[in-house]
């Protein structure tokens, strides 16, 4: 079995990995080899390569293949690729984006509507906007469909409505429509 921690004459594969107070979860909760693992497999490197630089052994560059297999379909080193390939693309992006936005907006021969709208996805992307809608939707009956709808559920029931409401219940028409759905009741303080 291979040691999850690196020998001392190993540590220098740990340059490939991020320093672990930049590691997202998913990478933290990995060994060191794996993490040097997932590094040098998002660096492009193959499977057994891969495997090699991450401290493991095999007798043959199959085993390492085989090796390099098992640790590509394990949920948590799967989970480690997916994080480390968004930070990265979110890093890129942002060298990519940085420059052509800032160029549009220091320079002057730019529609005015092409400099606000850099500045504005500038701002977006640097100090993100949250917000919060709360919808709050109040729906009141008239005497008339409350009395439908208590009919109405009590039918489907099978109860006889005039038992709860006398003659009231003859009033309420037979073919009352129920709306379908869950009712909550939520006091408010005013």
């Amino acid at each position: 079995m291979v040691p999850q921690r690196l020998r001392p004459s190993e540590q220098h594969l740990l340059a490939l990995v991020p320093p672990d107070a930049q590691l997202g979860p998913a990478m933290a909760g990995l060994s060191q080899r794996h993490r040097v693992f997932v590094m040098a497999r998002i660096s492009g490197r193959n499977q057994a390569d891969s495997a090699k630089l991450a401290g493991y052994e095999g007798q043959n560059p199959k085993s390492l293949e085989v090796t390099g297999c098992r640790l590509d379909n394990d949920a948590r080193i799967q989970a480690a690729y997916d994080e480390e390939l968004r930070r990265g693309i979110r890093a890129s992006s942002a060298l990519l984006t940085l420059p052509v936005l800032k160029e549009i907006i220091t320079d002057p021969k730019q529609a005015a509507r092409d400099r606000i709208a850099a500045i504005r996805i500038l701002l977006e992307r640097s100090v993100p906007i949250e917000s919060t809608v709360n919808v709050n939707h109040t729906h009141t009956l008239t005497r008339e469909q409350t009395i439908q709808e208590i009919v109405q559920h009590m039918r489907l029931k099978g109860e006889d409505p005039r038992r709860v409401l006398g003659w009231i219940a003859d009033a309420a028409p037979s073919d009352a429509v129920v709306l379908e759905g869950q009712v909550t009741t939520e006091r408010v303080a005013a």
